[in-house]
Formats: C-alpha cells, structure tokens, sequence
C-alpha cells in the first residue's frame, strides 16, 4: 500500500514463505492496479473482504482484510 498498489488477492497461496520462515513474500500481482483505479476487483474465495464481493469499491482496507483472512487460516489450519 505504501507504494500506491492494492494487492486485490491477498491469499495463503500468494504468500510465499522461506525455509527459514524469516520473512513472508506477497506474490501473484496479476489483480493489482493503483489506488486511484476504479473498477470491480475478484480475488480468492474465502479471503476477499465483503464489501468487495457486494460490488463496492476496494480500497487499502480490503487488502487487510486478506492478511487476517491468511493469518487466521495460519493459526487455525481453516478458513
């Protein structure tokens, strides 16, 4: 977000996480587009904030919403 993108599918499978578990990588821009782009935005079932999916404008907030979607699926092994 510092850079002006929004990530628009902040998932388990897009983060990417090394053999020493040191850092975490956010990966797969394919649905990015900058912060001041109108438009739908679709992203992973399950981790796609809902107001995304009831036709409203993404902002920082939904990327958010898909970190803590992707750490309460690390910490609970669920969805």
């Amino acid at each position: 977000m510092r850079a002006g993108v929004l990530h628009g599918d902040v998932a388990p499978a897009n983060v990417m996480v090394g053999d020493d578990i040191d850092a975490a990588v956010l990966t797969d821009f394919g649905l990015s587009r900058p912060l001041r782009s109108d438009g739908a935005l679709a992203g992973t079932a399950g981790f796609v904030a809902p107001e995304v999916l009831g036709r409203a404008p993404a902002d920082p907030r939904a990327d958010l919403y898909g970190l803590g979607a992707v750490l309460y699926f690390a910490a609970a092994g669920r969805p």
